[in-house]
């Protein structure tokens, strides 16, 4: 196969910036018009030129002719901890590897069939997965809006399909499938499933969804059980069937998912709490005890912004002040409330906000979110007037979320920028 690095004179890892640059002087200069005296071989570089930036700059749509094959060897080259891009053909997703690193799943969500600048939530616009194993393509399938995928070692991986949206649909599916890439387990829920994992083994697998209401999640009033808001489902991928379907006794709270196989039951960690809780994998809860302590320790503070504040708990020696720990997402969560409460162009009305929205990105979150974050610094900055931070910080979010569809404001306040 043709080198179209090699003949763009470009690295492997170059961006889209530096890919157009690169076709732009190169095609000037090989024009036939250039090189009178030789049109024929200028002709022939210019076709290969256009070959090399038509392949190397426009990612190639799952549904057009060009398509990975089963047992289609890939390049990847990794472009943070949780994005990489493929070559040949292009293709820019989140991923997730096994444990043992032999198998790989890679989806997207934004538009892969042509309208370009779709991304996020919408009505149209399929988005895409690959399955993938010792670098080579096992499975490549389609979904509405793909996230949050786990793979485990026998190669069955998981994937949460947000769906498109309208204003009257709240609905997500939970799909597991096998290490052909087969459907095992297909799981529709109305509400926003929020995240999922699988055991190591493959063996079994649980999605939790978003809550839809805002409650004290210390508070024994929870969703009624028809509800989807709230809940965990868990799933043996061995028989195909859900094993239980339950809603935790901490609500509105996401914890991190632990199997314990042997034991067979669920650990759900509240890192935020320093909680630990223990389900058996017919949805049974197996620290009552404990959980009446810990309602004692942590008594009934309202949940909402005001709770939130930092300054607050550390007055507060009870309730919630006592060893809760903030989360990245709390943090970035706050900061997006208050800043929808201000407007005006003086920076110092926005030092809160700028504040939580760091505190947010240093203590760990989601690579989307993170850039979500940056977007919306970037945007203080840009209202405040403060171009060169406001392009530092879109240009961050960009290259965390490349579909982030601020290119064009960017690209607009580096011309203004340069005037």
């Amino acid at each position: 196969m043709k080198n179209y690095y090699d003949i763009l004179g470009i690295s492997k890892t170059a961006s889209l910036e530096e890919i157009k640059k690169a076709y732009r002087e190169l095609i000037k200069k090989h024009h036939p018009d250039a090189n009178p005296h030789n049109q024929k071989a200028a002709h022939e570089m210019s076709q290969l030129l256009n070959e090399a930036y038509s392949f190397l700059a426009k990612p190639v749509s799952l549904g057009t002719q060009i398509e990975y094959k089963t047992g289609d060897t890939i390049i990847i080259k990794y472009k943070s901890d949780s994005i990489i891009s493929i070559e040949n053909p292009h293709f820019d997703g989140e991923y997730a590897s096994s444990p043992d690193g032999r198998y790989i799943v890679i989806w997207a969500d934004y538009n892969l069939e042509g309208m370009s600048g779709i991304s996020g939530c919408r009505d149209r616009g399929m988005g895409g997965y690959l399955l993938i194993k010792d670098m080579k393509v096992i499975k490549q399938g389609k979904l509405d809006r793909p996230n949050d995928g786990k793979i485990a070692d026998n190669g069955n991986f998981i994937l949460n399909d947000w769906l498109f949206k309208s204003p009257e649909q709240l609905c997500s599916t939970f799909y597991a499938f096998s290490s052909t890439g087969e459907i095992i387990i297909q799981h529709q829920v109305e509400a926003n499933i929020r995240a999922c994992d699988i055991s190591y083994d493959g063996r079994y697998a649980v999605c939790q969804t978003y809550s839809d209401t805002n409650i004290n999640p210390f508070n024994d009033m929870a969703f009624p059980d028809w509800s989807d808001g709230d809940i965990v489902c868990i799933f043996d991928l061995e028989s195909k069937k859900m094993l239980s379907r339950f809603k935790p006794v901490l609500l509105r709270s996401y914890p991190a998912f632990k199997f314990d196989v042997s034991g067979i039951n669920l650990h759900l960690i509240y890192k935020e709490y320093d909680i630990e809780h223990r389900y058996s994998f017919d949805g049974t809860f197996l620290d009552e005890s404990k959980w009446e302590k810990e309602k004692e320790r942590f008594g009934a503070a309202s949940f909402d912004d005001t709770f939130l504040d930092e300054s607050k708990w550390e007055k507060e020696p009870k309730g919630y002040g006592a060893g809760y720990k903030f989360s990245g997402y709390k943090l970035i969560k706050l900061a997006s409330v208050k800043l929808s409460r201000l407007s005006g162009a003086e920076l110092n009305m926005y030092a809160e906000v700028i504040d939580y929205y760091k505190k947010g990105i240093q203590k760990g979150v989601p690579t989307y979110t993170q850039a979500g974050a940056h977007r919306s610094l970037g945007e203080i900055y840009l209202r405040c007037n403060d171009t060169a931070n406001a392009l530092r910080h879109l240009e961050t979010a960009l290259q965390l979320a490349p579909k982030m569809g601020i290119k064009k404001l960017i690209k607009t306040l580096k011309s203004k920028a340069s005037m």
